[in-house]
């Protein structure tokens, strides 16, 4: 069971939406939900991007989504479903309240790494308090987001010269000059990554943002926290509630874009997020002249 709801008698424009905290419910009690239905309509930056009966279904929904924050009742039946949501290597888990009846779900709250948890019966001031908290949260990651933003725009007026068109990795006791032309994508996992090149998986001691800014930024693009894409791979863009969307790389492979980052993907900028083929003309350009080989060394994975 999932739905969509706007707070609002006029239809939001695009921006307005965007702006949006996207906030997931769950809980099966149809009094609690009534409730607290009627105190996010006071709430104009919150919007409730779905309702969910249960931990799996939730965990579900914000794996497609990528929701800024959630509300979920303790007494939720499969909870537990919620701990892949915590331990999520991409965007990061939403910040999450808990609504609680009992001592025990207080500490149900405090393993799932919950921002706040709010006792029942349901007050507005305490529930406004909680509110504020997810506000000073998504803020502050937001300008870290824009601060990335505007790090890749400064990185993207070098000159082509600066990017290399080979990265040396490690392969079977080998140093291997892997073509930068031949990356799908790249994934970020704290102070490594790993490169993933058709079958093959290469693992580099180096953060991802770090190695975003040694990328040509017209042909590497940041997806979400967690993921930069070959936009020359990039096959078709499937659009998701919440303005988040899956890429669909032309191995078949797809990849979920957070609703933050989906904007700074389309190319030109204001354009409809549709134009891949004539990205990748563009992305396939010229050959870079070779970055010389004194970063980290990755070493291949087995897939």
């Amino acid at each position: 069971m999932s739905h969509n709801y706007l707070f609002h008698a006029e239809t939001p424009s695009p921006l307005a939406r965007a702006s949006r905290i996207q906030l997931i419910v769950g809980t099966r009690e149809p009094l609690l939900r009534r409730r607290l239905l009627d105190l996010l309509r006071d709430q104009s930056d919150f919007e409730v991007a779905a309702e969910c009966a249960s931990g799996e279904e939730a965990a579900e929904q914000v794996r497609r989504l990528s929701p800024d924050a959630m509300i979920v009742d303790a007494s939720l039946p499969q909870l537990s479903a919620l701990d892949a949501v915590r331990d999520r290597d991409t965007d990061g888990p939403p910040a999450m309240i808990m609504l609680a009846s009992s001592m025990q779900d207080a500490q149900t709250a405090l393993d799932l790494g919950a921002l706040d948890c709010l006792l029942q019966p349901l007050e507005r001031t305490r529930l406004e308090r909680a509110l504020t908290r997810v506000r000073s949260r998504v803020r502050r990651e937001h300008t870290i987001e824009v601060g990335e933003r505007l790090s890749g725009l400064l990185h993207a007026l070098r000159s082509a010269a600066d990017y290399p068109s080979r990265i040396p990795v490690v392969a079977e006791g080998r140093i291997l000059f892997l073509d930068v032309d031949e990356i799908d994508w790249i994934e970020g996992s704290g102070n490594y990554v790993r490169i993933r090149s058709g079958q093959r998986c290469f693992r580099l001691r180096e953060t991802l943002s770090r190695l975003e800014s040694r990328l040509d930024p017209g042909r590497f693009r940041r997806v979400h926290r967690g993921a930069i894409v070959n936009v020359s791979r990039v096959r078709e863009l499937i659009p998701l509630p919440g303005g988040a969307a899956t890429l669909i790389l032309e191995d078949g492979a797809t990849l979920r874009m957070s609703r933050s980052h989906r904007d700074a993907f389309t190319w030109p900028a204001g354009r409809d997020a549709g134009s891949f083929e004539e990205r990748a003309a563009t992305a396939s350009g010229a050959v870079r002249v070779d970055e010389p080989a004194d970063a980290g060394l990755a070493e291949v994975e087995p897939t």
